[in-house]
């Protein structure tokens, strides 16, 4: 998920009718984690700190990334 502009709120996910654990992490605009959890089902979860990015993948994910870890997101669209 990718936002306008930094937030909470808007950068909040939910996990209702999903019945598998995600590893998420939130992102600031500067390409910076700002936080990172375990969502688990029939859960609500918002970012500690404002975000603009929301990665969702495998729960093994996390054991990739940490608070404070740069991220670029590079645009290699096939040609």
């Amino acid at each position: 998920m990718v936002e306008q502009g930094e937030g909470r709120a808007r950068t909040a996910i939910h996990m209702w009718m999903v019945f598998m654990r995600l590893g998420v992490a939130w992102v600031d605009a500067s390409g910076t984690v700002v936080d990172r959890r375990l969502a688990l089902p029939w859960r609500l979860y918002l970012p500690s700190t404002p975000a603009r990015y929301v990665l969702e993948g495998p729960e093994t994910m996390l054991e990739s990334i940490a608070i404070g870890d740069r991220l670029e997101f590079k645009d290699e669209a096939p040609v």
